[in-house]
C-alpha cells in the first residue's frame, strides 16, 4: 500500500509543480490515471477518500468524540468540498459548495447571533492500507490494478459526521442555533430522530427540534466546547465537538467603551476606478466603529486596520471574506482575561476603521491606491472634528506592505493640495508582514482555488 501512497504523493508533487490555470484538471486527470483500471463499481458508497484531494483525514470525524474531531465553519466547508470531490463514479447528489454556503448564510443572522448548523453525514470508502501486502491490489507504473479472485475487499467502509454553527462566537452572551432538515447533507438512507447539543454549561445534552430556533444565553465568557449529537431513527448516533467563544455576556453590555457589532457600524464604499494598470483599482469598503467614549458619530481618533491577503474571492472553499464581521470576531477572541476591545475603546477612545479590499488578491500597487483613497477620506472626516488626533495604522500581513508603500509614496510625492497634512499619521504597525518577500507555491494556490470543482 505504500506504493499506492507514493503514487498519490507523486501526483500531488506534480500538481504543486505544474502551476497553471488548468491545475485542478491536471490533478483530476492524474487521479483518473491512477484508478483507470480499478473496477469502480466495487467501491462501496461511490465516495473514495483517496480519489479526492486529501486535505484533512476523514477518519478523524467518525462520529465518535475524541479530542481531534473539533469542527468549525472553515473545517466543515473543507470536509464538504473534499467529500464531494472524492466521488469516483456516478453523479453526486451533493450540491456545489457555493450553493451550500449561500443556504447557510440565508438561514443565519450574524448581528442577531442566529446561526444555522449544517450537518454532514456521509458513508465513504477508504483504501485498506495493507491491500498490496495482502495481494488485493497490485501497482504498476503508479497505476492500481485489481487482483482477480481476491479473498476480501480492498476497501474499508466508513462514516463521516461533522456539524458546526455558521459562526463560532457571540458578542452578547446569547446564541440562537437552527438545525434545518434541508441543511442535512447525506448519502445515507438514515432519517433524523432528533439533534442534541451540550452547550458546555453543566446542563448536559439539550434536545433541539428541527427547523425551530433554540436560544441559549450564557452568564460567563470564554471558550465553550459544544458537543453536537445526531440521533437517527435506526438507533445510530454520531457526535462531534464544535468550538464556540463567548466574548461578552449580558451583564457586561453596559460597559461604556466596548464596541458592538451593531448598531454603531457604518460602511463607506470606495468605488472601483478603471484605467490602465497600475493606475486603477477595484475598490473596497471602509467599516467604522465610532468610540462610545468619544464624540458621537465623529471620526476624530482613528485606529485604521488594513486587511491582508484575502483569497475569498478566488478560493471560497478555503477562505471566508475577512469583512468587518470576521474582524470583530477576531478582536473578541482574545486569550485569557485581557479584553482588547474594551481597552481599545474605553481606555484609549479610538474609532476603529477597517479597510476590506474588493479584491484581496489584486496587485499590491493597485490596492495601495485603494488604501490611499481610504486614508484621504479618514483625514477629510477628521478635518471637521473639534479635537482630531493623528492616525494609528495597522497593516495585517500583505496590508503591512500596502501601508508601507502607500505612506512612503504620499510622503515623497504627495501634493500639498491633496495631502495638506501629509499622512497625518503618528504610528504605523505591521503584523506578520513579509517585508523580505514571500514564496507561496502556485500549485498550492490553485488547489485552494478550485479543488471542490473536481466533483
Amino acid at each position: 500500500m505504500k506504493k499506492i501512497f507514493a503514487g498519490i504523493l507523486l501526483v500531488q508533487a506534480f500538481f504543486c509543480l505544474s502551476g497553471n490555470a488548468q491545475t485542478t484538471d491536471v490533478l483530476r486527470t492524474q487521479l483518473n490515471s491512477i484508478f483507470q483500471y480499478v473496477d469502480k463499481s466495487q467501491v462501496p458508497t461511490a465516495y473514495l477518500e483517496e480519489y479526492g484531494p486529501r486535505i484533512v483525514p476523514f477518519d478523524i470525524f467518525n462520529g465518535i468524540l475524541t479530542d481531534s474531531n473539533r469542527v468549525d465553519n472553515d473545517l466543515w466547508e473543507v470536509l464538504y468540498g473534499s467529500i464531494r470531490a472524492s466521488k469516483i463514479y456516478g453523479s453526486t447528489s451533493l450540491p456545489e459548495l457555493p450553493t451550500v454556503t449561500s443556504a447557510i448564510k440565508t438561514n443565519s443572522n450574524y448581528p442577531a447571533y442566529t446561526f444555522a448548523v449544517p450537518m454532514l453525514l456521509i458513508d465513504y470508502a477508504a483504501l485498506n492500507e495493507n491491500a498490496v501486502q495482502q495481494n488485493l491490489f497490485t501497482v504498476t507504473n503508479n497505476q492500481i490494478f485489481d487482483v482477480q479472485g481476491r479473498p476480501q475487499s480492498p476497501y474499508l467502509q466508513r462514516t463521516l459526521f461533522a456539524a458546526t454553527p455558521s459562526l463560532n462566537y457571540t458578542g452578547n452572551g446569547t446564541v440562537t442555533v437552527l438545525f434545518k432538515s434541508d441543511l442535512f447533507y447525506t448519502n445515507t438512507n438514515k432519517t433524523i430522530s432528533n439533534v442534541q447539543i451540550d452547550f458546555n454549561d453543566h446542563n448536559g445534552y439539550i434536545t433541539i427540534q428541527l427547523n425551530r430556533p433554540y436560544t441559549k444565553t450564557y452568564t460567563d465568557t470564554g471558550y465553550k466546547r459544544w458537543k453536537i449529537k445526531l440521533n437517527c431513527t435506526d438507533n445510530s448516533s454520531y457526535e462531534c465537538y464544535a468550538e464556540f467563544y463567548v466574548a461578552e455576556v449580558a451583564a457586561n453590555n453596559t460597559i461604556a467603551g466596548r464596541y458592538s457589532l451593531q448598531p454603531n457600524i457604518v460602511e463607506m464604499s470606495i468605488p472601483a476606478v478603471p484605467g490602465p494598470s497600475p493606475g486603477w483599482h477595484k475598490g473596497g469598503k471602509l467599516s467604522v466603529w465610532y468610540s462610545k467614549t468619544g464624540a458621537p458619530g465623529v471620526l476624530d481618533k482613528p485606529f485604521f486596520i488594513v486587511e491582508g491577503y484575502d483569497a475569498s474571492r478566488v478560493a471560497p472553499l478555503f477562505k471566508k471574506p475577512l469583512d468587518y464581521k470576521e474582524l470583530w470576531g477576531l478582536l473578541n477572541e482574545q486569550p485569557g482575561s485581557y479584553d482588547f476591545m474594551t481597552n481599545l475603546d474605553d481606555l484609549a477612545g479610538y474609532d476603529l476603521v477597517f479597510l476590506d479590499f474588493n479584491d484581496g488578491t489584486d496587485d499590491i500597487l493597485r490596492n495601495v491606491l485603494v488604501f490611499q483613497e481610504a486614508l484621504k477620506w479618514i483625514n477629510q472626516q477628521k478635518a471637521t472634528a473639534a479635537n482630531p488626533k493623528q492616525n494609528v495604522i495597522l497593516g495585517m500581513s500583505m496590508g503591512g506592505l500596502i501601508i508601507r508603500y502607500g505612506l512612503a509614496e504620499i510622503t515623497k510625492y504627495g501634493s500639498p493640495a491633496m495631502w495638506p497634512n501629509g499622512t497625518d499619521t503618528r504610528l504605523v504597525i505591521t503584523h506578520d508582514s513579509p517585508h523580505q518577500g514571500a514564496n507561496t507555491p502556485l500549485g498550492s494556490q490553485y488547489i485552494s482555488q478550485g479543488f471542490w470543482q473536481m466533483g
